[in-house]
C-alpha cells in the first residue's frame, strides 16, 4: 500500500510539552505538513471526533491520569466509525513486554520506545499505515488480528496456561458493549476516568 507522507495528517497526544515539540520537529523533518499536537485529552478528542487524523501518536502516560489502554480500546469501538480505523502508534519511555502486548490487544498498531529517531519513526509510520488494512473486529473493538494471532502462537508454544489466559482474558474487560458509548467528548472522558476493572499494567 502506497501513501504520500506529505498529505498525511498526524495528531500527537502527550502529557510532556518537550516530547510534543520534539515529535513535531521530527515529523516536520520527515515532510509531514499537517500536524496537530496537544497535552490536553479533551482538545484531541474534539478534533478527532470532528475529523479523524491519518495517524494518532499517543503516549502511554496521559494527562489527568487516564489510561492509555482504555483510550485506545474506546477509540477502536465500531460506534466511532470512521475514527475506529485510524492507525495508532503508542510511545513509551520504557515499554515492558506486558505493556506492548496489552497495547496491541487493545487496538494499537505499534509501540515504540522513547527517545526515537527520525528514521525509526518514519519506518514505523510506513508500517502501521500499510498494516492498518489488517484491522478486524474482535468482540467490541478493531484489532490487528494477524499480530494477535502471532502473539498467541508464541504464547502457546512457550506456556499453554498463559495462552489460555491471553485467549480468554478479554471476556472480563470493561466496556464490551459498544452501544453504551455516546458520541461526544465529555461522555467519553467520563468513561475513561472510571476505575478500570482490568489488572494494572506498567505503562511507563
Amino acid at each position: 500500500m502506497y501513501f504520500n507522507i506529505y498529505s498525511l495528517e498526524v495528531t500527537v497526544l502527550d502529557a510532556s510539552k518537550f516530547h510534543l515539540s520534539l515529535t513535531r520537529s521530527i515529523l516536520s523533518q520527515m515532510g509531514v505538513r499537517r500536524i496537530r499536537i496537544s497535552d490536553q485529552l479533551g482538545v484531541v478528542l474534539d478534533a478527532l471526533l470532528a475529523e479523524p487524523s491519518g495517524l494518532l501518536i499517543v503516549d502511554s502516560k496521559l494527562p489527568e491520569g487516564i489510561s492509555c489502554l482504555r483510550l485506545i480500546r474506546r477509540i477502536r469501538s465500531p460506534v466511532f466509525q470512521p475514527l475506529c480505523f485510524m492507525p495508532i502508534i503508542v510511545t513509551s519511555s520504557a515499554p515492558t513486554d506486558k505493556f506492548v502486548e496489552s497495547a496491541i490487544r487493545n487496538g494499537a498498531n505499534y509501540v515504540i520506545a522513547k527517545p526515537y529517531s527520525l528514521r525509526v519513526l518514519q519506518q514505523r509510520i510506513q508500517r502501521v499505515i500499510t498494516d492498518n488494512d489488517g484491522l478486524e473486529l474482535k468482540e467490541d473493538r478493531y484489532v490487528l488480528r494477524q499480530m494477535i494471532e502471532s502473539m498467541e502462537a508464541r504464547a502457546m508454544c512457550a506456556n499453554p496456561a498463559l495462552f489460555a489466559s491471553l485467549r480468554f482474558g478479554d471476556a472480563n474487560q470493561e466496556g464490551r458493549n459498544p452501544s453504551d458509548t455516546k458520541l461526544d467528548r465529555q461522555s467519553l472522558i467520563d468513561m475513561l476516568r472510571k476505575p478500570d476493572t482490568e489488572p494494572p499494567v506498567n505503562n511507563v
